[in-house]
């Protein structure tokens, strides 16, 4: 056996043992036969398709646009290459899991399906819409793979990349905005060294999603360091100054943060997320999930407003700067995004009732789209009321 596959067993055992607090019942197999009950029970009552549409992607295909010279003039079918980085909403973590118990099918990262990385054939994200307008499309990732990013050492997560399954999804599990440096660093090292025959870094233009500030808002309650606006708006600037810097000809989403707290909402209407959270997953989310209180989770929506408030600082001082190959833009389809009571628990995971669905990634991927085709940004998403936006021969990324 090589030191690789030795690596992967002895931290996928580590992650297992590290993630979930000590269930409330001492008896495991008690545990497990209990959560089994109640996701039936809970399957029986709800069904498994969620009371809503997804639309499929079917907009027509357009003539090859002409060659951009400038950011502000790229069509979709100018982009070659896609790039995200962020936590394990941008890993995949959970997104179709169903049985906590599986190993195999649960513990894992969907890559392949995530919604601004994803390339896996027939899945609703912004690679695969994007291929509809160039088929040449590099860098997303695809398959699954396994979360040992949530592994940490010395409060710093490890970085074990699977390249053939990542690609140029540098998300990693557990990960913060401090955190987000190194992965820009993984997407640079592919481009020069996996990418260097696929992709031309001076000449084709790139689309780049950040995503991340989740693990930094779940402690806020307890006023760590890395829960500090200020904090938060460092790591930004730097990590667009980074991108700038080591990727010429690049868009950049940065995506804001939704108030997360409406999640423990959504698990107290359902008896098997409540189970889950009071043993298994307690430390999801620490002042969220672990016995939180309204003034917790009140702290939590501040941060996420203050964190989006210099978000929009940071992105706005560089659109100021007016480069002719390199800007950013907040896509907020999330940011003011409200999850209706009546079909939230179709938009989190089985496996922990925290992390985003398949569904609930879907619908990401079409709010992260219409963003991107319209100046009109819409701030929050309506799962009952999911349209595209079509691009024409004259619409620019915006």
């Amino acid at each position: 056996m090589n030191i690789r596959k030795v690596l992967i067993i002895v931290a996928c055992c580590f992650f297992l043992q590290i993630t979930f607090s000590k269930p409330v019942i001492e008896d495991e197999d008690e545990v497990i036969a209990k959560a089994k009950m109640l996701l039936e029970e809970r399957r029986e009552r709800i069904g498994d398709d969620a009371p809503f549409y997804i639309p499929p992607f079917d907009c027509p295909k357009l003539p090859s646009p002409p060659p951009a010279t400038n950011v502000n003039k790229l069509r979709p079918g100018n982009i070659k290459v896609t790039m995200a980085v962020g936590d394990s909403i941008s890993a995949g973590f959970a997104m179709k899991a169903g049985h906590f118990w599986d190993v195999k099918t649960d513990f894992v990262e969907f890559r392949g399906s995530v919604f601004s990385i994803g390339g896996d054939q027939n899945e609703m994200t912004i690679p695969n819409f994007l291929k509809n307008y160039n088929p040449d499309i590099v860098g997303p990732s695809v398959n699954v793979s396994l979360p040992l990013d949530a592994v940490e050492f010395d409060d710093h997560i490890l970085v074990p990349w699977d390249p053939f399954v990542t690609h140029l999804n540098g998300a990693q599990s557990g990960a913060r905005i401090e955190d987000v440096p190194a992965q820009v660093d993984y997407i640079v090292e592919m481009l020069h060294t996996a990418y260097r025959d696929q992709v031309d870094m001076r000449r084709d233009w790139k689309l780049f999603t950040i995503f991340i500030g989740a693990n930094n808002i779940c402690p806020s309650c307890d006023h760590k360091p890395y829960s500090q606006p200020d904090f938060y708006e460092e790591y930004l600037d730097q990590i667009l100054d980074q991108i700038y810097t080591n990727i010429p000809r690049t868009f950049v989403n940065v995506v804001p943060m939704f108030n997360i707290s409406q999640v423990w909402t959504i698990h107290n209407t359902d008896p098997y997320c409540v189970f889950m959270w009071d043993t298994l997953c307690k430390s999801e989310c620490g002042c969220l999930t672990d016995n939180s209180t309204a003034q917790d989770r009140a702290i939590m929506d501040e941060t996420a407003t203050e964190f989006n408030q210099r978000i929009y600082k940071v992105v706005n001082e560089w659109i100021a700067k007016d480069l002719p190959e390199f800007t950013v833009r907040v896509q907020p389809f999330i940011q003011d995004l409200v999850i209706p009571l009546d079909i939230g628990v179709y938009f989190v995971s089985e496996l922990d009732c925290f992390h985003p669905s398949i569904y609930a990634d879907q619908a990401f991927a079409i709010g992260l789209w219409n963003n991107m085709m319209s100046a009109n940004k819409q701030t929050s998403l309506d799962p009952n009321n999911l349209s595209i936006i079509c691009p024409t021969q004259n619409t620019y990324l915006q």
